[in-house]
């Protein structure tokens, strides 16, 4: 949001080492592949008049919570959306990963140092008039948020289309407004929190 707001477009992704550890001597207690990895990523391209597109999203088609025979089932159903998750995993790890040096020897250091430091990531911002004029760019993004919206059924179950970032947008404008809401969960977090470390909260948050 920050490089849009810069009039850039921007894609950021999160990624590792690309060492696996020693295979299970047991085949079927390895990690199925359907389901590697779950790393952030994100792009993102302003409107004009309208929402930005703004995917912000991990690489995995099924969120962690989903696994069970039932979800398994899937991979005979739809193996081609598992083969597409894996290979946005796969780009991720060695983009984020691999691409920035987290398999030198710097990264090596570093973790000798500190164990838990073994993420990587890649942050590419460009202007966005670099190969179109800005305007255009802008124009073209309403133009796909409006087509979708306007054109298509929305997926089933919800009650309009719209691409990533027109929900968020909506949001994003309403917790401006109305303030950001807390759970009971995270309200309770930030109370310990705040009380180890001596740190005062806001008022609304006491």
């Amino acid at each position: 949001r920050r490089a849009m707001e810069e009039g850039c477009t921007a894609f950021s992704v999160q990624g590792a080492s690309s060492a696996f550890g020693p295979p299970d001597p047991d085949p079927a207690r390895r990690p199925q592949s359907a389901y590697w990895g779950n790393p952030p990523i994100c792009f993102g391209l302003p409107g004009r008049d309208g929402p930005p597109l703004v995917l912000d999203a991990a690489t995995c088609i099924m969120s962690d919570e989903q696994r069970s025979d039932e979800y398994d089932q899937l991979q005979e159903l739809i193996p081609a959306a598992f083969f597409k998750s894996m290979g946005y995993t796969g780009i991720a790890r060695a983009l984020g990963g691999t691409f920035v040096g987290m398999d030198g020897s710097a990264a090596a250091k570093v973790a000798q140092s500190w164990p838990r430091a073994r993420g990587g990531g890649l942050v590419i911002v460009m202007d966005l008039g670099l190969f179109a004029a800005a305007d255009e760019v802008r124009g073209g993004i309403d133009s796909l948020v409006r087509g979708v919206r306007d054109t298509m059924r929305p997926v089933r179950g919800y009650e309009e289309a719209t691409l990533p970032g027109t929900v968020e947008e909506r949001m994003e404008q309403d917790y401006r407004r109305d303030g950001v809401p807390v759970g009971e969960r995270e309200l309770t977090m930030l109370r310990e929190t705040s009380e180890e470390f001596g740190v005062d909260l806001p008022p609304a948050l006491r």
